[in-house]
């Protein structure tokens, strides 16, 4: 399967996981159309303040690629500030969050995988 980002439009998701502000995702995959094993995959624009709030997996895993900028992350209780090329991954049973707390706006991958 071949995604290309030209037609993949871009969606406004309010305080996900009860996070704060409005984040841009692009969906390649989401869960209303998921494909094989994959539940989904999206490119996140997170403002400068933007969360996505504490969640845990259940029956699925879930990692994080940062693209640009830089992004706070809580793993399982240990909170880092995540760089360009770094990746966090959260197995099933574990919990992450997600805040940019920098001036800039920071973008990263996200994959839910079953």
């Amino acid at each position: 399967m071949i995604i290309k980002m030209n037609n993949i439009p871009m969606e406004t998701i309010t305080a996900p996981k009860d996070g704060h502000g409005d984040l841009l995702f692009n969906y390649y995959v989401s869960a209303k159309a998921p494909y094989d094993r994959c539940k989904m995959i999206a490119r996140i624009k997170l403002h400068p303040g933007d969360s996505i709030g504490r969640h845990d997996h259940s029956e699925d895993a879930e990692l994080y690629y940062i693209i640009s900028g830089n992004i706070d992350v809580e793993d399982n209780g240990v909170w880092q500030t995540l760089s360009e090329g770094d990746l966090i991954y959260t197995s099933d049973g574990e919990f992450h969050q997600a805040k940019n707390n920098s001036n800039k706006e920071a973008t990263m991958l996200a994959v839910i995988i079953k």
